[in-house]
Formats: structure tokens, sequence, C-alpha cells
């Protein structure tokens, strides 16, 4: 039996409706793009483009391999705290994209040990702290009467204090701190003695994700917290002057990392220089984006979240899996946040420094230091150092590693140019998934996309002088012939075409939006077709309710889909119910069909 099969009678059932755990992450974030020097001898390691509407942005790293979330600049400088709405609960009781459990985030005072946490997929069931990392339901003993209901296990209680126990002992330890000292006053203190010891009370598996979570969340703050510490301790000797003249190492990419634009040049080559993944985003002023302008392996995306790592942590992870166990839970409405974040205005200078192509362009500068002039035994240091000597605890059979560490390894460049146009040209496949084997499987639509922003495009399905059929770009005043009118909110593109049969499995299309056809967008340069990137999604209305703004569908019941071919009930109301599916996907095969 599968860790979270539906038929395991094992693990537990929300209460009430939630938040999804990536509600909130595909709105658009407030952006800060400007840099505070150049940051020189630096490659770009990995990037992508990131293209809404007008707007487009360079996600880029100079020492990591990972593909972080951009969350934004955080609204007041918001901590994570347990919301009180338990509607805009999200499954795993985290509290949304400004969390410091699964994406990097703008640099802060308050937050400065941030950087520091561990990623919970490098976290392996043998480590010690495992226990703050570890799935709840996997330590939760449900009530066989009720699934809502149950108590966490008395030996995941015991762990956690151990691990609290260790960590305010190394804590007290890792000082000492003048009086006043406003690190020592900005040390995590949430994950109690008394906090943990509640968590014996909770009975109800709604409060046992946002308590729990909590305090893990507490619990791994103090983890990063001593880790940074320790750093300071171990490189409190290391001068400017040499933070600017060695080669720095690639990162460890156990650790979350940070955006470090707007942080001082002495912040940023000191986490550079221990090996914290260090991420950029860059802004492009340009509305007109060419391959000029970005590296030819660089991808370019529709949104943030889009091939970023929160979508394996969260969107894949166990919590979502639970909740997508039970049908007749639906998501709430996601509600955006009243408070807003900042706005932050930096120079042309500071948006200049930030962009990966403008760096190279400077030129590397000779590295004048060694590390070891000034760190006697550079290879013995361990930014994990600290952990040395704390007990170990024993995997057990029933704390299966959820998450697969991603592999470090650069990925191989494309071998000819064929083979990169067709990848960057490509349509996205359909995300599918099956609910029943006698229906077809379910097309699931993206959370539905906001209104655009910008100006709108005009692209008409037509056939070419080549021959081939394709969505030919229409420049402002020219007239266009088809009837039918499609709107793709995300690259901001009116979709003129004839009427086609949408793929079998599409449901609910006046709120969530139908795939668009797969056929080539064009743009006409003199008699040249140039492919342009393709859509994916569309709508037929230009802009949607407000309360439908991120909405994620949920499953659908199976009655809602046809049968697959050949296939049907064999008598009684089962079988009305098949035809009268089956009708309404005739009535929408509408006549002067263009497409398929």
């Amino acid at each position: 039996m599968s860790a979270l099969d539906e038929s395991n009678p094992l693990f537990p059932l929300y209460g009430h409706a939630r938040q999804s755990c990536v509600a909130g992450y595909y709105l658009r974030p407030q952006v800060y793009s400007g840099m505070k020097f150049e940051l020189r001898r630096i490659a770009m390691v990995k990037s992508r483009v990131v293209k809404e509407g007008t707007k487009k942005w360079e996600l880029w790293s100079p020492n990591s391999y990972q593909t972080p979330f951009l969350p934004g600049l955080r609204a007041g400088g918001a901590l994570p705290s347990l919301l009180p709405v338990r509607e805009d609960r999200r499954y795993d009781g985290h509290v949304g994209r400004h969390d410091c459990l699964y994406s990097p985030q703008y640099s802060g005072e308050d937050i400065a040990h941030w950087p520091y946490m561990r990623r919970v997929e490098s976290v392996r069931v043998d480590d010690f702290a495992y226990v703050a990392y570890e799935p709840l339901m996997y330590e939760w003993e449900v009530d066989r009467t009720d699934r809502r209901l149950g108590c966490f296990r008395p030996e995941f209680i015991e762990r956690l204090s151990a691990l609290r126990r260790d960590l305010d002992a190394r804590m007290l330890a890792s000082g000492p701190f003048r009086p006043g000292s406003p690190t020592w006053a900005r040390r995590p203190q949430y994950s109690t003695a008394e906090r943990i010891t509640e968590l014996l009370g909770i009975r109800s598996w709604d409060h046992a994700v946002d308590l729990g979570s909590a305090v893990q969340r507490g619990l791994r703050e103090k983890e990063g917290f001593l880790t940074m510490m320790h750093a300071r301790r171990c490189m409190s000797k290391i001068t400017m002057e040499q933070l600017r003249g060695v080669a720095f190492p690639m990162a460890d990419d156990r650790f979350i990392g940070v955006w470090i634009n707007g942080l001082p040049e002495g912040a940023s080559l000191f986490l550079m220089y221990l090996g914290i993944p260090c991420f950029i985003v860059h802004s492009y002023a340009s509305e007109d984006l060419t391959r000029a302008d970005v590296h030819p392996d660089t991808p370019i995306r529709g949104d943030f979240i889009e091939d970023s790592d929160v979508v394996t942590a969260l969107l894949q992870g166990p919590y979502q899996c639970l909740a997508r166990r039970d049908a007749t839970k639906l998501d709430d409405l996601h509600r955006p946040p009243t408070t807003k974040p900042p706005t932050l205005i930096s120079s042309p200078e500071e948006e200049k420094c930030s962009s990966s192509l403008y760096l190279e362009q400077m030129g590397p500068l000779q590295a004048t230091w060694k590390r070891s002039d000034f760190d006697p035994n550079p290879q013995a240091f361990d930014l994990l150092g600290w952990r040395e000597g704390s007990a170990v605890h024993t995997a057990t059979p029933q704390a299966p590693l959820i998450f697969v560490p991603p592999t470090s390894s650069i990925p191989a460049a494309a071998s000819g140019s064929s083979t990169v146009k067709k990848d960057r040209f490509a349509h996205r496949e359909l995300q599918r998934r099956s609910v029943h084997p006698s229906r077809v499987d379910w097309v699931v639509p993206p959370p539905v996309a906001d209104r655009h922003g910008g100006k709108w495009a005009k692209y008409e399905f037509t056939e070419l002088e080549s021959g081939r059929r394709a969505f030919l770009y229409r420049g402002k005043d020219h007239p266009v012939e088809a009837r039918k009118e499609y709107f793709d909110r995300k690259k901001g593109r009116r979709i003129f075409m004839g009427s086609y049969r949408l793929p079998d499995g599409v449901l609910n299309e006046g709120v969530f939006g139908v795939p668009v056809p797969q056929f080539p967008f064009v743009v006409m340069n003199g008699e040249r077709e140039v492919t342009e990137f393709p859509s994916y999604w569309m709508y037929s209305a230009k802009e949607p309710k407000r309360s439908d703004v991120g909405r994620i569908a949920s499953d659908p019941n199976v009655e809602e889909l046809p049968f697959r071919d050949g296939g049907g009930p064999s008598a009684g109301e089962g079988k009305g119910k098949g035809k009268a599916k089956a009708s309404e996907q005739d009535e929408r095969q509408w006549e002067d069909e263009d497409m398929e």
C-alpha cells in the first residue's frame, strides 16, 4: 500500500475547506531588481526568463543550480504567523509565498538567518533534525471512527522536544552576546517546551497541521540561526579586500538561499564566500524581448511558478496529495492579501548591475587572494559543522523519504540548432489526470489567470501562403474574419478562430478556460514567417471575476467526464447520465469546425 493510497485508512481527512498549498503563488510579485554594486568575476550558472504581458524578468544565479520561486517584497516586513481565518490556511499549514520554508526571500535584518535554513528535500530520515521536516501525517494516529480526529504519537513529541533541547543549548552556547545585542534579540523563539507539549492535547487534524507546522518552522529557524552564528564566528576575520579578491565556491544547494537584490556588497560577497545559494532578478526595460537579450539556452516561462522548485515541494508534496484524496473537499477561494508590499524604486545604474549579460561583458577580474592565505584549512570548513556531536536519530520504516534530492549536474547542452528551435517553440503538453478507468482523463486547467495589464495583440487562425495553418499576428487596424474570440491573459493575446472541438476532458470552460489549439504562432517579416512562442491557455472572457483569480480547479466528479471509446454503463440511471454527457460533448462540436 503506497503512502497516500486512497484505500489507506491510516491517513486523516481535513475537516473544512482550505487553501491549496500554492494559493497566492500565481499572483504577480512586487519585484525589486536593483543591485547596489557590480558583481564581477562571476559567470551565470543557471537562469530563466519570466514574461507576463509586457513585463519581463531574468531570474539567475551566480553559484546555484536551483530554480527558485521569486516571492517578491514582503508587506510591511510581515513574518509567518497563524492566519486568523481558518479558510485562508493552506493544506500544509505554511502561510504562503513569504513563508521561509520553501522559497528564498529578499534579505532583511529581522530574517538574516533564513538563507541558512535547509531545504526540505535535502534532509534525510536518519538526520537528527528530520523530525522538524517530516510530513505530519506520518506521525498522526487517526481515530478509526472519524478520520478528521486523532492525536500525535508520544514518540514524535519526544523527538521534537529532544531537538528543541539540543538547539536551545547550542544557542545559549553560541555567545557571548553583548547586552542589548540585536542579533540575540532577533533569535527564533517560537518553538518552546510549552508549545511542543501542547501538541499532545490536539485532537483535530486541521488544528494539528496549523500548530504542528508552526512548531516545525520554529525549530528549522533555530537550526538556521545556529548555522549563521557558526559561519560568523569562523569567518569573523575576513576583510572586504579579501572578499573582493578571492574565488568563490559553488553553492551548497542544501540551503534555501537568498535573493541578494538590494543587499550591500559586503553582505552579498560574504554569503557567496560561504556557499549560500544567491539569486538575482533583473527587470528588462525594453518591451521587446529578443534572443539577443538573453543567453541562448535560457528558457522563457509564462509565470514565476512554472518549472520552479516549489512545484515539487508543494504541488507534488504529501499535503497536496493528501487533500486531493478527499473529492468532497473543494479548495476555498483564494483572497489576495489586503496589505500591499512596499514599492522600491531603483536607479537605471542599479538596474543595469543586475543583468547577467552586462556583468559578463564587464570582463572577469583576476583573483588576488587564495583562501589559504587567510584560512589555514579551507577544505575542513563545513557550514553545518556546528552539528557535529549531535545525536543521530535512527530511521524507521514508517518514516520514508518523501522528496528525492535534486541532481546537481549541469544539464547537457543541445547538440544541434534544430533541436533547440524545436524545444523553444514546442507546445506544452496538456496536464491530464485519471479520475476513473472507464472515463476519459480530466484535462487539468492552470489556476485562473488575472486580467492582462498591458496592450493586447491580435492573432487570427488562418492558412499561410506556405500551406501550413497557424495563428497569424494581425496589426491593430487589420480586419479579422473569424467570429470566435478568446483571450490569453498571460501573454496578452486576442485569439480569433472559427469554432473547434475541445479535447475530451475539458470541464467548466466558462471559468477555467480551454487549451489553445496546438498550432504555431507566426508573425510575418516581409515574406518570411517568424515563429513565436505559443500560447498555452485561453479564456472566453477578457477579464475574470475578482473572486475567481488564482482559483484552482478541484478534481471533478466521475459523472462529469464522458466515457472512453467503447465504454459506458450497462443499464439503469447511470446509462442515461452517460448518454447525457456524450450529448453535451456533441453539442460542443460546433459547425464550421476548422480545428481538432
